[in-house]
């Protein structure tokens, strides 16, 4: 699952019963205010299998099974409002191996991606009249 931090802290954890990923004694970022001192807590915190320096606003994600981008199968995708990022992320089992910022030079903010059951990646994008975005292969010549 992804975590949104508050300034940076932006994470991507494993869901686990009972488990501690800190929030809001330990972050991968900075505390809202720079006064606050997390109290002495007895806890094991789990860490994050990723997160990133900069802010990124994660909005969710979806684990790519589909076969339109062969070459991204079994990736994990990221949408992001803070930079208008979405990131493939190439995983082997718990662990995430490469992160890469798709559409650098189209940014937009998203809300959400997600995998139809046909097997197509879809960005739905956060504004007032919002947007649904079809990803497609580029067709070649």
């Amino acid at each position: 699952f992804t975590e949104h931090g508050t300034i940076q802290g932006d994470e991507i954890n494993i869901l686990a019963p009972h488990a501690n990923y800190g929030w809001p004694n330990k972050t991968s970022g900075k505390y809202r205010y720079s006064e606050y001192a997390p109290g002495k807590i007895n806890d094991t915190f789990i860490d994050p299998v990723w997160y990133w320096l900069q802010t990124i606003a994660p909005t969710g994600l979806v684990f790519y099974t589909g076969d339109e981008f062969p070459l991204w199968k079994n990736n994990l995708f990221v949408a992001g409002l803070s930079r208008g990022s979405l990131w493939r992320m190439t995983i082997d089992g718990d662990a995430i191996k490469s992160a890469e910022e798709l559409f650098v030079d189209d940014r937009k903010r998203l809300r959400k991606v997600v995998q139809s059951p046909m097997g197509k990646l879809y960005l739905l994008v956060d504004e007032m009249n919002g947007t649904l975005i079809r990803l497609k292969q580029k067709q070649t010549q």
